[in-house]
């Protein structure tokens, strides 16, 4: 109770109400953030100097190296390349239209570019001989050559291979799309040189294009008349084997109207077939007349019974009845007229039976005639079958030969054709390509150019100093910002204290500026102690401005202790690092110096008793101790110093103790951290680094409370990763970590306020300005 009633003593009333609205520490969640510009600047910003470094050093070497250039020249042709035109050409393949192929025009281009080209250009130039297509070897050169001597064709090949290489890379073929002109560039130190090669490798291909064709014509000419030997005579031995079979067989060919051959077998027995069937529709007529005849139907019948006397009869037959019929029904059957007209009537009758009697013979006759021709012709029909199937089988082997025949034939005239052709094609001089623009010598060089050359240069040196500077900045695994201690330590940031170099002379904006200046202390003395600990190295927020940057880091680092629980801060902790010169003791002092500024009474123990140092600070001399009270020989209340600070008292190391561990982990030890937790309001102990030796970890599980310091930019990720695995291995409360020495130039944290006089603190004011910084 009497410990709770001293901590709320201690703690402003601002603080306490903060303490209880703030949360227990959570872990924080690795998010991927938004790309933050002004954090990409602050990273140029910082390494400005690698950044124009490079940029000069690669703008410098850029202008140097075009200066020393020597001016080179690139003159161009035009040359179009026309429809492909076949080795041997014919009169309609002269005036036909084709659209060029794309294999054909790849094929133009290799060309241009082909060694057998290139060479012919070097010889008829001379450009063997140029100083600038064949250099004198080099140091290198001469090196791998060594003392051998050459011989003057291998002088000769190694000259004729330097050229044909130096033309080759100066040598450009820029085919133009959509189109069948292509573009030729040469780069030469001569304008008039550039402008010659171009224009002598267009007439070189020109010429070379005719020398193919007319050694292509040449050698198909030659080929076509070996051909056309061997197939004459070929002709000539199938025709003869031809008409020695026909001879042998009997077999006899006419020609039709169309003019194809036909066997005469065969164009009786089509005549047959024809006189057959006109033969058998003639029967069915004549059957189908006798088949009516038998059955009395007279009338449908043609010839005889149609005929004009069967009609007038017939006609007059009726009208002679109709008389008769007229006068019957008034008179007597015998009455003169009566019988006179019975009479003509029945003669007329008789004549009219007479008439188709006859035509019944008459279709009797017709009906058996047309069955006999049809018989006949029937029997001389299947005779010639029978020969003309004879004729078929001959012809079989006849037709084989007629074949082979015909085909040497359309061989032999189409041999001939070519030939005649070729004659014509090996006269012909016109070639397909053509020269739309001959090279010029050009005005102006075309490298090196020497105001792109210097934009290139200052575009890719402030590229190459941004990478560089990145690349720098990634390769840095150091703990830099407040963000990288949560991010990878998953801890808290309780403070970030800035480096003093980063803070001299900032007067304009800090009032007193840096704490390694000589401050305003009541009294000479204390003046003189605080320039002498400041000379020496050591900074103390009592030593400088009330309201230094130093200050202000440091009320925040208390302020963050105070906080860092909800019910109350931890009354004993221990302050730490990972290896020795991260400035774990000028943390220790100075945030021991805040505390006691609050007004409570604020013990600092030196528990580094290897490498101890908090008496260099305070300029005291060591004599009694830690070391003498964990070894027996004092009450460490003897032991205890007070300091020019009120309410600051610092328990030193003492001498040197040879097992510093086995003096850390005795129960004196614990006794003295819990009777000095009772008696003042905070108690603060320095430490040896965590992973140098074990006190650290030892008194980490003895205090209730430990802050781990870091070195910013300096301290590794992975080393401060080990240090918070140590601590939490023995179970220590790591309640956060300071980031140290923090280069604010180029960081941009601000840890202070401007204050344009500076006045000296009133007795009292103290909670006033605590509740300002918690507020705020």
């Amino acid at each position: 109770m009497a410990r709770e009633t001293q901590i709320e003593r201690v703690v402003p009333a601002g603080l306490e109400r903060r303490a209880a609205a703030v949360p227990a520490p959570v872990q924080t969640l690795e998010v991927e953030a938004a790309p933050d510009l002004l954090a990409y600047w602050s990273v140029l910003h910082k390494r400005r100097w690698m950044v124009l470094t490079v940029f000069v050093i690669f703008v410098a070497v850029v202008l140097l190296g075009t200066l020393k250039q020597r001016p080179v020249f690139r003159s161009r042709g035009l040359l179009e390349i026309q429809k492909e035109n076949p080795e041997i050409l014919t009169v309609k393949e002269m005036f036909e239209l084709e659209n060029i192929s794309d294999s054909y025009l790849e094929s133009q281009y290799k060309i241009l570019e082909s060694d057998t080209l290139a060479r012919r250009v070097i010889a008829q130039l001379g450009l063997e001989h140029n100083a600038e297509f064949n250099p004198p070897p080099g140091w290198l050169g001469q090196l791998l050559r060594g003392d051998r001597a050459m011989s003057a064709a291998e002088s000769e090949a190694e000259t004729r291979e330097t050229s044909l290489k130096r033309f080759r890379e100066r040598l450009t073929i820029e085919p133009v799309k959509r189109s069948r002109l292509v573009t030729v560039s040469f780069e030469s130190e001569s304008a008039a040189l550039a402008a010659r090669v171009v224009n002598t490798l267009a007439d070189n291909f020109i010429n070379q294009n005719l020398e193919v064709r007319w050694e292509a014509t040449q050698k198909a000419s030659e080929w076509l008349s070996q051909q056309l030997v061997n197939m004459k005579s070929k002709l000539e031995k199938s025709e003869t084997e031809m008409q020695q079979y026909v001879r042998e067989n009997g077999l006899v060919f006419l020609e039709t109207a169309q003019g194809a051959p036909e066997n005469i077998v065969n164009e009786r027995l089509r005549q047959l077939q024809e006189e057959r069937t006109r033969a058998q529709a003639s029967r069915y007529e004549k059957e189908s007349h006798y088949r009516l005849v038998q059955a009395g139907d007279y009338g449908s019948l043609p010839g005889v019974f149609d005929s004009k006397l069967m009609q007038d009869l017939t006609v007059r037959v009726a009208e002679v009845r109709q008389l008769h019929a007229q006068l019957a029904a008034t008179f007597h059957p015998d009455y003169p007229k009566v019988k006179e007209l019975q009479s003509q009537i029945d003669e007329m009758e008789s004549v009219l039976a007479a008439e188709r009697e006859r035509g019944f013979h008459l279709s009797t006759n017709e009906y058996q005639a047309a069955l006999r021709r049809e018989k006949l012709i029937e029997q001389a029909f299947e005779q010639q079958q029978r020969q003309a199937e004879t004729i078929a089988e001959r012809s079989v082997q006849y037709n084989i030969l007629k074949r082979e025949v015909d085909t040497n034939k359309q061989l032999y005239d189409g041999l001939l054709q070519r030939l005649k052709e070729a004659g014509v094609s090996a006269g012909l001089k016109a070639s397909n390509i053509r020269v739309v623009d001959a090279a010029e010598p050009p005005k102006r060089p075309a490298r090196p150019n020497l105001l792109l050359n210097l934009a290139s240069g200052i575009l890719l040196g402030a590229l190459l100093g941004v990478g560089a500077a990145f690349l720098q900045e990634y390769l840095d695994n150091t703990l830099k910002t407040s963000e990288d201690v949560e991010r990878f330590l998953r801890l808290p940031s309780l403070a970030v204290i800035p480096a003093a170099q980063t803070l001299n002379g900032r007067h304009g904006a800090y009032g007193y500026g840096a704490y390694g200046r000589a401050a305003a202390l009541t009294g000479g003395a204390a003046k003189d102690n605080g320039a002498a600990i400041a000379r020496a190295g050591w900074y103390r927020i009592d030593t400088g401005a009330q309201h230094s940057a130093l200050s202000e880091a440091f009320r925040g680092l208390r302020t963050s202790v105070l906080l860092s629980s909800a019910e109350r801060p931890p009354r004993s902790l221990l302050i730490s690092s990972s290896r020795p010169g991260e400035g774990k003791t000028t943390i220790a002092i100075n945030l021991a110096i805040s505390l006691a500024q609050l007004g409570q009474r604020v013990l600092l123990i030196d528990g580094d008793l290897r490498r101890p140092s908090v008496h260099k600070a305070f300029g005291m001399q060591e004599e009694n101790g830690l070391v003498r009270y964990l070894t027996g020989g004092a009450d460490w209340r003897a032991c205890v110093r007070a300091t020019n600070q009120p309410g600051l008292d610092v328990l030193l190391c003492g001498p040197l103790p040879p097992n510093p561990a086995e003096l850390l982990s005795s129960e004196r030890m614990r006794a003295l951290l819990a009777q000095a937790s009772s008696e003042y309001g905070m108690v603060l102990a320095d430490s040896a680094p965590l992973l140098n030796v074990a006190d650290s970890r030892i008194l980490a599980s003895l205090v209730e409370g430990m802050v781990l310091v870091v070195e910013g930019g300096e301290t590794p990720r992975d080393l401060a990763r080990r240090s918070q695995a140590a601590a939490q291995h023995v179970g220590a409360n790591l309640i956060g970590v300071v980031l140290n020495k923090l280069d604010a130039r180029h960081d941009g944290y601000g840890y202070y306020y401007r204050y344009d006089t500076y006045k000296p603190r009133e007795e009292g004011e103290e909670a006033e300005v605590e509740e300002k910084v918690a507020s705020d």
